[in-house]
């Protein structure tokens, strides 16, 4: 396997795992909200209030 061993960058593959990983998390939970804001304060639409009221339609017809 081109004479590279995986004990030389395990180290360095995990902590790029497990940091990365952490941090895509918490950036996909930043774009989700903002996202939400974003409807909800430029958009004006219901977005935000029908995610929020999950149990009350917020429809009229």
């Amino acid at each position: 396997m081109m004479g590279t061993l995986w004990e030389s960058f395990e180290g360095a593959m995990t902590f790029i795992h497990k940091q990365g990983g952490a941090y895509l998390v918490w950036d996909l939970i930043a774009l989700h909200a903002g996202a939400a804001l974003f409807h909800h304060i430029v958009r004006k639409d219901n977005a935000l209030v029908r995610m929020i009221n999950t149990g009350v339609s917020s429809r009229t017809d």
